[in-house]
Order: structure tokens, then C-alpha cells, then sequence
């Protein structure tokens, strides 16, 4: 009988799991457990419980961040419009880091001694490992725009709600956006930046939020031992090796926007376990935005709901591979079912 995977222990390095949430970065409304890429911002938004007329000099907002080397850093926080108060905290040292927030208002439980955890990984959806092998990658001349996000409103009138929160955010393009490494990372930021200010200075409207990077849709892919090509995707074809599904419409950006082109209605297409695993390779195997496939069906395997059922596929794989002395490609597909099955994953019929 094999072990949970749960009580795995990694006995040699077989594989290299390459988890990206469309390259975006990460918002979210509490905190709680998040990963991120090592040097790239992630953001933790907490609710005010109370509403202070001058928040600005009323409260200080600190988190202590643990390091996963047990160093602690003291990181402010900042107020961002109505009763939304963030974190944003970026790293290169991979692991677990743990925060707690001290607010001078100690009454307020929705700011002080809120606690969470960021995970720290080196990965960055572009299959880098994979091209440092120099194993076959795929990649066009033009790549889909990135994006930045932001939100404008009207100069804040204290104690009324406003900004963040008020509405959906607004976006901008970024041509030419590329995250192959940080120089580009860095040109696509500062485009995006000078982007937002233009627009703020012809609208007239006080900048109330801004994403702290790019967000980036597309970047290399590997060459698998199969390639899912968008009529694969379309149709909704049930690979042999399927261990996944994907949902999202064909939904490909170009310089004159985007027209999403939707799935019939019942059709869930499959990602198999070989488009996960570079063509030529043994022991390395990837998962999210750069999974195996041609643009357009890239353009709706990329995002996050995807990209985490490729990420836990991958991860049993390679867990189980480790396990049994094999590489993912060797093992029986039933027995990878069986333990995604048992973690609470959704598998292709």
C-alpha cells in the first residue's frame, strides 16, 4: 500500500514544479496562506472594523514578518482608501514566512494580531529550468499584452467610503510586456507606471490604488511530449494521460483587445500529463502558463483555476515518482488518479 502523499519525503530531486497563476499578482481580502514568485510583490489587503476620520495620523500599522531563517522585519503598512489597509511584501528567499500585525488601535481586531503565512517560490512560469536544460521551448515573435491595474476616484472626503473596494479596478495594456527576466519585468513596469500617470493626469482623478507590478500573460512553453493544440482544447478531447480539466474560453489579447471566443456548452477540455513533461526529458516536470500548447489554447489553459489543478497534478506525480524510483511519464495513470482523487482533486473521466 503507498503512503499519503502527505507523509512523502523527497529522497532526491526528480522534478521541478513551475506553478503560476497568470502572472499576476496576488490580491486578497484577508489574510491567510498565498504563494508568490521569490522577488516579486504580493499584496494582503485587510478590512478596517472601524473607520477613522484621519487615518493617516489616528493608527500605525506595522507587520513582523519571520523569515523562513528566523529573522524578523518590521514592514508598515499602509492605508489605501475607505476601511482597506495593506501589506505588500516581496522576497527572495524561498519558504514559509509568517506575519502578524501590530496596530497602535489594539481594539480593532481586523488589523492587529491578524496573522498569515507567505510562501516564497522560486518559480516563474516562463519554464526557465527548462531552457537552462536546453530542452525545446515555444515561443512567438509577438506575446499577449500584460496588463497593470489601478483604480481612480475622487479625492477622498474623510470618513466616507471610497477608492479600493468602491468598484471593479481599471486596466491598461502594456505592449510588448515581458517577464523572460528582470530587466524586462523592470521596462514593463515603469511603461505600465507612465501609462497610469498619463491617465490620471487627463482624467483628473486621484490615483486610490495601483497594482504593485505587471501583470504578464504569456511567455515561453515548453515543447511536451504532447502539445495541446486549440482544436484539442476546443473540442473538449479526453487525452488518455488526462489528469486535469481546464474551463476558460479561448481568450487571446492582441494590440486591438480581446474578443474571448467561449467553449460549447458542455465542453471541459482535459490537460494530460504529458504536456507537462518536456519532449526528450526523464526527471523534470512543469505545470501552469507554460504547460505544452499552442497560443490560442494557451490563451485559456493560463489562468488560476487551471493552473493549480496542473500544479497538484504535477506535484502527485513527481511525489510518486520519487517514492517508487520511476519518473511521472512510467507510472500508472490510476494510481496518480487515486491520490489526486483522495486530495480532493476533480479528474477527467
Amino acid at each position: 500500500m503507498m503512503r499519503s502523499i502527505s507523509k512523502f519525503r523527497y529522497v532526491k530531486l526528480i522534478a521541478f514544479i513551475s506553478i503560476v497563476f497568470c502572472g499576476l499578482s496576488v490580491f486578497v481580502q484577508a489574510a491567510g496562506a498565498m504563494k508568490v514568485q521569490a522577488n516579486r510583490v504580493v499584496e494582503v489587503a485587510l478590512i478596517s472594523g472601524k473607520t477613522y476620520k484621519n487615518p493617516f495620523v489616528e493608527i500605525e500599522l506595522n507587520a513582523v514578518v519571520t523569515q523562513p531563517d528566523s529573522n524578523k522585519l518590521r514592514v508598515p503598512m499602509f492605508w489605501a482608501g475607505g476601511n482597506r489597509w495593506c501589506l505588500r511584501y516581496a522576497s527572495s528567499i524561498a519558504g514559509v514566512h509568517t506575519f502578524r500585525t501590530e496596530c497602535s488601535d489594539n481594539t480593532n481586531a481586523k488589523l492587529h494580531g491578524v496573522e498569515g503565512e507567505i510562501e516564497v517560490m522560486t518559480c516563474t512560469g516562463g519554464a526557465d529550468v527548462v531552457g537552462m536544460l536546453n530542452l525545446p521551448r515555444l515561443r512567438g515573435e509577438e506575446t499577449q499584452p500584460g496588463s497593470i491595474l489601478f483604480k481612480l476616484d475622487m479625492a477622498n472626503n474623510p470618513g466616507r467610503p471610497n477608492g479600493p473596494g468602491s468598484g471593479l479596478l481599471d486596466s491598461l495594456y502594456i505592449h510588448g510586456a515581458d517577464s523572460s527576466n528582470s530587466r524586462t519585468v523592470t521596462a514593463a513596469n515603469l511603461k505600465g507606471r507612465k501609462a497610469v500617470l498619463n491617465k490620471v493626469r487627463t482624467t483628473k482623478k486621484r490615483l486610490m490604488h495601483l497594482q504593485p507590478e505587471a501583470g504578464f500573460r504569456e511567455n515561453y512553453r515548453i515543447q511536451g511530449e504532447t502539445v495541446i493544440t486549440v482544436d484539442d482544447y476546443a473540442s473538449g478531447r479526453v487525452f488518455d494521460d488526462a489528469v486535469c480539466y481546464a474551463f476558460y474560453p479561448v481568450d487571446l489579447h492582441t494590440r486591438s483587445g480581446v474578443k474571448p471566443k467561449a467553449l460549447a456548452r458542455g465542453t471541459v477540455p482535459t490537460v494530460p500529463l504529458s504536456a507537462l513533461v518536456p519532449k526528450g526529458s526523464r526527471n523534470i516536470i512543469v505545470a501552469g502558463r507554460c504547460v505544452s500548447s499552442d497560443r490560442l489554447a494557451n490563451s485559456g489553459l493560463r489562468v488560476q483555476a487551471s493552473c493549480m489543478a496542473m500544479g497538484q497534478a504535477a506535484d502527485v506525480a513527481a511525489a510518486l515518482a520519487t517514492e517508487h524510483g520511476t519518473t511521472p511519464l512510467e507510472l500508472p495513470l490510476t494510481v496518480i488518479h487515486r491520490h489526486l482523487r483522495a486530495h480532493g482533486a476533480i479528474i477527467p473521466a
